[in-house]
């Protein structure tokens, strides 16, 4: 598992100058996948992860509701499971009871959304997070 890092390295987008950093794990494949998932202590779930070519981008589609879809039946598994996916992309748990209306919470979430589709105009999005200080 030393090989796999959470993030990629900061990097710069050329055209705004903007700092650049996403999840590494959207670059894995389907076995890194599975080595991530028996290094958090699911080993047994690992072939779910492979056979059902979970690689990073498919990752950021697994939560809770389709776990038990590819394999993952035990609740508490589930529960865990799809808390350590959302703690590897940095995502914030989601509150459903949360207004449609309000704007989304979180910009590395939206990036995620989009990012896992394929495609060629997926793979070339960038994730830039920009703040106040960046002003």
């Amino acid at each position: 598992m030393s090989n796999l890092s959470l993030l990629s390295p900061i990097s710069f987008n050329s055209e705004s100058g903007a700092q650049t950093q996403t999840p590494h794990c959207l670059n894995w494949s389907r076995d890194e996948v599975g080595e991530w998932i028996t290094s958090i202590g699911f080993e047994r779930y690992s072939p779910c992860f492979i056979e059902n070519n979970i690689g990073g981008k498919k990752l950021i589609l697994i939560n809770a509701s389709t776990l038990p879809s590819i394999g993952v039946q035990d609740f508490e598994h589930i529960l865990i499971i799809s808390k350590m996916i959302r703690e590897l992309l940095g995502v914030e748990t989601p509150n459903w009871r949360r207004s449609l209306c309000l704007p989304p919470q979180s910009e590395i979430g939206t990036f995620l959304s989009q990012k896992s589709r394929s495609g060629v105009t997926p793979d070339k999005l960038i994730f830039c997070h920009s703040t106040l200080e960046d002003i």
